[in-house]
């Protein structure tokens, strides 16, 4: 919406902005101009970038005609043999790892074969293959899918099937593997087979995935695997018990090198929590903090971290939510850790402790809600100054002041950003990121609204020249074409006429011509003075007429002396045909001229108008998201403050019984002592 309005007013900059100095305010020059031999040199070498450019792609295009040559004459299985060996090219790039290149390079398939629909399964394919290795994994279903849809006999289905499958299987589109799976006609891998039952654990479909982890067992590769998803169903299937005896011998059996040991630890953890045996959990959730040959993720941290608060082990609870909070990149944990520190604190009766770390929380998010504040009325002097800015009498000495505001404004909104991603860790990080993305849109809209403002005043009040320029040479070329047929009319009897001839003739009919034009003028006058009773000007008038006829009348003369004779009477009436339809369609030209001059800017306007009031109420609309989103995070930030507040007069409520119960034991002295 916001680029629609500069399509609309091409014209009216072409011939109001540049024609006028006084817009300089708006648009100001800022480039310093280039010495001429640099110029020269940029300019030779993009033109040697475009001429590279427009040779590969015309390369391209030939390529595209020849291939759609040979389809049109049924060379299907020539151009699959060709294809081929382009296929190989690219399957090698993959395996190389050759990403930019493969994806030149099937872009340029697409190109190439584009017409050949006996090859866009495999187009699709390649393409659907690189969004993978991306990890674009939305693009590469949704490709893969089209292909099993739209190309159900194809070649290639069972890489299509297969691949299909493992982005289910990292996607966690359990059923929709499960419906594949049958799809796939060749001899299944045990891989293939070690997704299926994982996706029927994931549905609890346990008797299925039990069938397929017993027969996956046997292979040394997914054995452990296998065996510990056998352990998991039990719990399931049998009991709780049964499911802790069998996860122990598996931890007894198998070395701590093994790949996913740790999983045997952090299910022996959960499962004994499960029995109410809390000393086992923890002594099993240290195990597997200590044993992780893995980046452990925040949410499991933050899981072992309240299991030790939750069973009042205050100082093994601290120093796991202190790994959450040292790492350099804060998770949505952060904050909660932060929070639960200070708690632990306090119950190991380190108050101050406590009441520190809870002051510091509160005292950060005072300054954030303190920053959204400046935020909002920071965009708010924006909007108004981008609006004084595009105003048309403003001096050049107040647009630079106010551009110098504009620009402060701008780099105070980065600080705020900057302060915003400092201290809003550990909180809702998409809000923020959606808050930034609305808060360029913000700006961007009052830009664009105060640029069509500057533009819809400047077509109001002043003419348009550009399109009556266009007007112009238009009408000069319809005097031309009269001064044409005009020679036609002294030479068009003749069958033969020298050079000297053709310029005599034109020269006479271009005088001719412009008599005839003195003539409509002196009538035009007349016809004035005659409207506004000037009769005292009319024998004048009138014999300048009569002086231009007789003008007429030697032309004609001449002409009837010079060229002898005429042509047809039938030739005649053409030309004069010709010559009223052109003088017809001159008279409407010189009306459409008065016409643009006068209103078309105007029309312009009142189309720009029409467009800006749809971007103010997309503008209004933006402003409610801003505030909704702005709303959100404060009232984010007010509630965990609320809990800080909460929290840290419990503290201050501790610390006074104890300073009530050292009193009372001091007086008891004082009185003992007496």
């Amino acid at each position: 919406m916001k680029k629609i309005f500069f399509a609309l007013i091409l014209l009216v900059l072409g011939s109001t902005l540049v024609a006028q100095e006084d817009i300089t305010s708006i648009f100001k020059p800022v480039e310093k101009e280039k010495p001429l031999i640099e110029q020269l040199k940029e300019e030779k070498r993009e033109l040697a970038i475009l001429e590279e450019e427009i040779s590969y792609y015309f390369n391209l295009l030939q390529q595209r005609a020849a291939v759609r040559e040979l389809y049109k004459r049924g060379k299907v299985s020539n151009l699959k043999k060709v294809f081929s060996k382009t296929a190989k090219i690219i399957e090698r790039m993959f395996e190389e790892k050759l990403i930019k290149k493969v994806a030149l390079k099937i872009g340029e398939q697409k190109i190439i074969y584009g017409d050949v629909v006996e090859l866009q399964d495999q187009l699709l394919y390649y393409r659907a293959k690189l969004a993978y290795i991306k990890n674009d994994y939305e693009k590469a279903q949704g490709l893969l899918e089209e292909i099993v849809e739209d190309y159900p006999r194809s070649a290639i289905m069972n890489p299509t099937i297969l691949l299909l499958e493992e982005i289910y299987f990292i996607t966690g589109l359990d059923q929709e593997l499960i419906d594949i799976f049958d799809q796939y006609i060749a001899e299944k891998s045990l891989q293939q087979n070690f997704w299926l039952a994982q996706a029927y654990y994931n549905t609890a479909r346990y008797t299925e995935a039990e069938t397929y982890f017993n027969i996956l067992k046997k292979d040394k590769k997914f054995a452990f695997r296998s065996e510990s998803m056998l352990a998991l169903i039990s719990y399931f299937t049998e009991d709780l018990t049964s499911s802790i005896e069998k996860f122990s011998l598996l931890e007894n059996r198998y070395s701590k090198k093994v790949e996913h040991y740790e999983y045997i630890l952090i299910s022996l953890a959960r499962l004994h929590l499960v029995n109410d045996d809390y000393e086992m959990a923890l002594a099993y959730y240290d195990n597997y903090y200590e044993n992780s040959k893995v980046d452990i993720p925040d949410e499991i941290i933050y899981e072992i971290a309240m299991q030790n608060y939750s069973n009042k082990k205050y100082k093994r609870a601290i120093a796991y939510f202190n790994i959450i909070i040292e790492k350099p990149i804060k998770s949505q944990y952060f904050a909660s850790a932060k929070f639960f520190v200070a708690v632990s604190e306090q119950g190991q009766g380190n108050y101050d402790q406590a009441e520190n770390t809870l002051s510091e929380m509160i005292n950060r998010n005072n300054i954030l809600m303190e920053t959204m504040n400046t935020k909002y009325s920071l965009l708010e002097k924006y909007s108004k100054l981008r609006r004084q800015l595009t105003q048309k009498n403003i001096t050049g000495e107040e647009w630079d002041k106010l551009k110098l505001q504009s620009d402060n404004i701008e780099n105070a909104l980065t600080q705020t950003n900057n302060t915003l991603e400092a201290l809003y860790t550990g909180l809702d990080i998409n809000s923020l990121a959606t808050l930034q993305i609305l808060e360029e849109e913000y700006m961007s809209y009052s830009s664009t609204i105060a640029d069509m403002d500057a533009i819809i005043l400047l077509a109001q009040t002043l003419p348009n020249k550009r399109i009556p320029d266009i007007l112009d040479r238009e009408i000069a070329s319809s005097d031309s074409s009269i001064i044409t047929l005009q020679v036609l009319s002294y030479l068009g009897h003749r069958p033969h006429f020298s050079r000297k001839d053709y310029d005599f003739a034109k020269a006479l009919a271009y005088e001719k011509i412009h008599q005839e034009n003195l003539l409509n003028t002196w009538r035009e006058i007349e016809e004035i003075a005659t409207q506004n009773d000037h009769e005292e000007m009319l024998p004048s008038i009138r014999n300048s007429q009569n002086n231009i006829e007789e003008n007429l009348e030697s032309i004609n003369v001449i002409a009837q002396y010079m060229f002898k004779g005429k042509p047809s009477d039938d030739f005649q009436d053409l030309i004069q045909d010709e010559a009223f339809a052109i003088d017809r369609n001159k008279k409407e030209l010189m009306a459409l001229k008065k016409d643009v001059i006068k209103n078309f800017n105007k029309m312009i306007a009142q189309r720009l108008s029409n467009q800006k009031e749809i971007m103010i109420a997309e503008f209004e609309g933006l402003q409610f998201i801003y505030d909704d989103t702005l709303s959100g995070l404060m009232e984010e930030i007010m509630c965990a403050n609320d809990q800080y507040q909460y929290s840290l007069l419990s503290i201050l409520f501790k610390q006074t019984q104890i300073m009530d119960k050292e009193y009372k034991e001091f007086q008891e002295r004082v009185r003992n002592e007496q």
